[in-house]
């Protein structure tokens, strides 16, 4: 993209784009092989709450994106950035807190294995 347009805001709405959606689709697709197993390690329950979190921020995104880099240049959905600000700053709480939880639960307990 940068090579064909340059690097400036058209390529880099593109870009923001395609690679969101190229995430939330890896993270899907991590989920739905941990739904395959029968048993599971703890290393791959923390995944899964580390994939949930990364779906559940860039299952907002499209909002994020189509009003802050889509929308932009309207005036009337101006008024609306705050709201829209807010949505992203908190799937990025709530992303971060299950991944932390994640890591929490099931990462400490094999640390705990292993050295006591």
């Amino acid at each position: 993209m940068i090579a064909w347009k340059g690097f400036n805001f058209d390529s880099n709405d593109i870009i923001i784009g395609v690679g969101s959606l190229i995430c939330l689709v890896l993270n899907i697709w991590g989920i739905s092989l941990y739904l395959r197993n029968i048993e599971h390690s703890s290393s791959e329950n923390v995944m899964v709450f580390v994939n949930a979190g990364f779906i559940f921020y860039y299952g907002l995104f499209p909002v994020t994106f189509y009003f802050n880099y889509l929308q932009s240049s309207r005036v009337v959905l101006q008024a609306n950035l705050p709201y829209v600000t807010f949505i992203n700053y908190f799937s990025i709480c709530m992303a971060a807190g299950l991944i932390s939880y994640g890591l929490w639960k099931f990462a400490i307990k094999k640390f705990r294995e292993e050295h006591f």
